[in-house]
């Protein structure tokens, strides 16, 4: 996923559960010599509350919403969600609310895809809807070949 972040800036888990994403991007990014502040919003209150409980430093920016409709306190430099965890029919609702409302105008929204047979299945979804693609990035599966783990991300209209 960091292969779609190309400067310092907030980065925003959609759907953080306990927070480890958040956690390790933050690490990863520094390993670049990127500063990220990570943030979170998880629709359960209590993966939330785990979330704060692991990473008290970070308490004040783990949020409960629904991403659909969650309204940020500040628009993020990137975004990063996955879909396979929405409504089929409530897909192209999200990442148009991100779009819109959530990644900062000059940002970028990342959609992440874990274990996924057919190569770009989500992201021609995506781009059948109208959103154009403007990086990706893809990783083999540590466990087996046939599964790939990629991410593709959206530049927000500036």
């Amino acid at each position: 996923m960091l292969d779609a972040v190309d400067r310092p800036g907030t980065i925003l888990d959609v759907g953080c559960a306990n927070g480890h994403l958040m956690e390790c991007l933050h690490a990863w990014a520094a390993e670049d010599g990127v500063e990220l502040e990570p943030w979170g919003v998880e629709i359960s209150s209590e993966l939330a509350e785990l979330a704060r409980q692991r990473l008290p430093h970070w308490r004040d920016r783990i949020t409960v919403g629904n991403a659909l409709n969650w309204w940020p306190p500040t628009p993020f430099t990137y975004v990063r969600t996955g879909l396979d965890y929405v409504p089929a029919a409530r897909r192209r609702d999200l990442v148009q609310h991100l779009l819109d409302v959530v990644v900062a105008r000059d940002g970028r929204l990342i959609i992440g895809v874990f274990n996924e047979e057919r190569v770009g299945v989500i992201e021609e979804s995506v781009s059948s809807w109208g959103f154009e693609v403007a990086g990706r990035a893809e990783r083999a599966h540590p466990d087996t070949s046939r599964l790939v783990r990629r991410a593709f991300w959206i530049d927000a209209e500036q």
